[in-house]
């Protein structure tokens, strides 16, 4: 149920974004590590057959070619009721957007909101800090930085790692907001739950200005 209810929480923030663009501007939203992207088909289902006044660019990045595969297979056909959202696949490495100065050609920058579920549960704090600047760098003015990760509510946590030997990195919410706590500029910080209360997400507001 956490799984799902991270997929409607997703989705409703991308949701809110297109909802909140009074302005026009066109948007663009930047999933890491997307595998199947399922919040933004969800997103696309939902604009088939409307006029939009602004276009809407998603890119989803993956280390995993199936589930790049998968992805594309779903949201691509989706596509042709939508002619103002198109969707770019990149197959990338975490490792690499970490450390690596310049990314892909700038094609993740100036995006309306960054997000990423189910990758930082894997990631030491070192770098979890050192990829929260990278994505933050991402966001345009006003943007929105979103970082899911296991809190430390867990019901299942010992049938997971006794059981199937999963072991994630549970953070609480004061842990997910240390993460941010080097960024430049004066960023609006919380932290918000899907309602089993299991999934924490950071929520990172660059400032407008």
């Amino acid at each position: 149920r956490a799984v799902r209810n991270r997929r409607a929480y997703l989705h409703h923030k991308l949701q809110d974004a297109v909802s909140a663009n009074t302005s026009g501007a066109d948007l663009k939203f930047v999933s890491i590590a997307c595998g199947p992207a399922h919040e933004f088909s969800d997103l696309v289902r939902g604009l088939q057959g409307k006029e939009l006044p602004f276009s809407i660019e998603f890119v989803g990045m993956d280390q995993d070619k199936l589930a790049l595969d998968n992805a594309r297979e779903r949201i691509e056909p989706a596509l042709r009721d939508t002619p103002r959202v198109r969707a770019t696949f990149e197959q990338d490495n975490i490792k690499r957007l970490i450390v690596e100065k310049s990314t892909a050609g700038g094609m993740y920058d100036n995006a309306q909101v960054v997000y990423t579920a189910g990758l930082f549960d894997y990631l030491s704090d070192r770098a979890s800090n050192r990829l929260i600047q990278k994505l933050y760098g991402f966001l345009r003015p006003g943007g929105l930085l979103i970082v899911g990760n296991f809190g430390t509510y867990n019901p299942q946590r010992f049938i997971m790692e006794y059981g199937a030997e999963w072991f994630l990195i549970h953070r609480s919410e004061g842990d997910l907001t240390a993460l941010a706590g080097v960024l430049p500029g004066n960023p609006e910080i919380w932290v918000e739950k899907e309602p089993e209360g299991v999934n924490l997400f950071l929520n990172i507001r660059k400032p407008l200005a």
